[in-house]
């Protein structure tokens, strides 16, 4: 048998709600509440008495569930409202859930034994070592048990009253530092706001400031180009207002036709009649077609020359619209981003922009002179500090969940006193070896004596280990109590020992007996911080001999403090 978990609901000194995970192998749980063995064993073993020692609140009964795996290695649970109905439950791999398999109470403890091997309980508390387990915590007067349950309780209601003023202290000095905490907190926002509404803009700040320039003078570009049109258009007309001027072929002209032929028919009269003087008043006649030719150059070029200025003023009219575009075009890339139509409606949302960017500077300025403040960092720094001390505070209230009053608690602890010194009886030597021998006996199905024999090697290497070899060795004697041997050959019973080394003779031989009755038996060990007493190297040589127990059969222990490095196969805090 192997227990998995234990769940809880209102079991005093645990809290209101929790979960315990329980794994193979040696488990310590961390824990100062000595309500986890009785929980255990009220889900295995219910009795009427558990209710009023697990009750968190006297109105409201405790709930518990104990899972635990059995011979068949199926998951089961034990569900129980102490005080009231015990169920059975099996877990369902279907629905992934546990499932009733039976409330009668009979058919459980039957199933338990049987598929469990779970003994009666009187025989499964050789397994269960509680708070007086050595004989130095066993041999005190009736009442001490009680004495020391209540001062626990004391203790723990200190803790809890202590926990809640310093959460009230807490709580006001934070109230008291909220301003500049506030203050930080305001400019932290006001920037992530300014920053939010410019990680949602398109345009990053110095595009902003170009494009607000370039909407600005939109209308100014607009009107700067049509003016220019213009003028180009006024010279256009100008070059072209007086028409272009003919350029007919100067052949065609009756100047150069008349004159040319006037000339050449004079020079042919003063050829024939052999007069060179006639010849050079020929020349006179040739003027009229070089006047033709000289005013067709004239035209033409005149004619070239108003081409080329109307082809400048074209490449003028091209290139101001080219410039006005490409001014234009971030700007109507921008509209087309902002979906509007005019560059005013731009206009308005980019200096809705500029207006956050500077609110964003001023955010930015005004939390870094926040966070470069003394008095400011050291408050911010103590409000985290204080927050998670809250944090911590809360945490531990809600696990206590309930505390009854303190005046309550000293009055019942007063008079556990006066009970106590009432009855206080004078230690006896009440704690008999052979009782401890003939349980582990009886859950074996042996005798005493055979099955001392068979754990003596165990029980000189436990003796050795733990007391240091002030111990060599245990023998039966005719009374069938264990007689323990020094190394130079003297017995003594265990109540004729030393106080503190009757407490490590007691925890080997219990041990020791305890790992050979687990090994045949597989049921689970609950150890309720019983060897506390001891100084620390003893206990952490005890968790040693533990986890070697726990090779056989899974080991619960628990531990008041930290458990010891390295030695448990799984630590759990509760």
């Amino acid at each position: 048998m192997q227990l998995t978990e234990l769940l809880y609901q209102r079991v005093k000194e645990l809290g209101a709600k929790g979960q315990i995970a329980l794994r193979p192998g040696y488990v310590a749980v961390v824990s100062r509440s000595p309500a986890i063995r009785p929980a255990i064993l009220a889900a295995l073993f219910p009795a009427a008495e558990d209710r009023q020692k697990l009750s968190l609140d006297p109105d409201v009964p405790p709930r518990l569930a104990l899972g635990f795996v059995g011979q068949d290695k199926l998951p089961h649970r034990l569900v129980l409202e102490v005080g009231g109905i015990r169920e059975l439950q099996k877990y369902d791999a279907g629905s992934r859930k546990f499932v009733l398999f039976t409330a009668d109470d009979r058919e459980i403890q039957s199933f338990l034994r049987v598929h469990a091997g779970l003994p009666p309980a009187e025989a499964f508390a050789f397994f269960v070592l509680g708070s007086s387990e050595l004989p130095s915590q066993r041999m005190q007067s009736p009442g001490s048990e009680e004495v020391r349950r209540l001062e626990h309780e004391l203790r723990i209601t200190r803790e809890y009253e202590d926990a809640q003023d310093r959460l009230f202290r807490v709580q006001t000095r934070l109230t008291e530092i909220g301003g500049s905490a506030k203050a930080l907190s305001d400019a932290g926002q006001a920037l992530a706001s300014a920053e939010a509404e410019l990680s949602r803009s398109p345009w990053t700040a110095e595009q902003i400031g170009d494009l607000t320039a370039r909407a600005r003078r939109a209308e100014q570009d607009a009107q700067k180009r049509d003016a220019q049109i213009e003028e180009i258009a006024r010279k256009r007309d100008r070059a072209t207002g007086d028409g272009e001027a003919s350029a007919d072929p100067f052949w065609l002209s009756p100047w150069f036709n008349v004159g040319l032929f006037v000339g050449v028919a004079i020079d042919v009269v003063a050829v024939l009649l052999a007069h060179p003087a006639l010849a050079l008043i020929a020349l006179i006649p040739f003027l009229a077609p070089l006047v033709a030719v000289l005013r067709f150059i004239q035209v033409d070029e005149e004619r070239r020359h108003l081409k080329r200025h109307l082809q400048d003023l074209k490449e003028q009219e091209q290139t101001v619209h080219r410039r006005f575009k490409e001014e234009q075009a971030p700007i109507k890339a921008a509209m087309q981003a902002a979906k509007v139509n005019t560059s005013a409606e731009l206009l308005v949302i980019l200096e809705q922009r500029n207006e956050a960017a500077m609110r964003r500077e001023e955010a930015l300025a005004h939390l870094e002179r926040l966070r470069t403040d003394a008095a400011a960092g050291a408050a911010a720094a103590e409000i985290a500090k204080l927050r998670e001390e809250k944090t911590e505070l809360e945490q531990r209230i809600a696990t206590q969940g309930f505390a009854r009053a303190l005046a309550d608690v000293e009055a019942d602890l007063h008079r556990a006193v006066q009970r106590s010194a009432a009855g206080r009886q004078a230690p006896s030597g009440t704690v008999h070896t052979k009782d401890v021998l003939a349980a582990a006996a009886g859950l074996l199905g042996g005798e005493p004596a055979q099955v001392f024999a068979e754990a003596a090697p165990r029980l000189v290497q436990f003796l050795a280990a733990l007391t240091d070899r002030r111990i060599a060795a245990g023998k039966l004697d005719p009374a069938g109590e264990v007689v323990f041997s020094a190394p130079g050959g003297r017995t003594a019973a265990l109540q004729d020992l030393p106080g503190p080394l009757r407490d490590l003779a007691w925890a080997a031989l219990r041990l020791c007996l305890l790992e050979r009755v687990v090994s045949a038996k597989k049921l689970p060990v609950v150890v309720d911080d019983a060897f506390a007493a001891l100084d620390p190297l003893k206990r952490s040589m005890v968790a040693k001999m533990l986890k070697a127990i726990a090779a056989h059969g899974q080991v619960i222990h628990r531990i008041a403090d930290a458990a010891p490095q390295g030695i448990a196969d799984h630590v759990v805090q509760a």
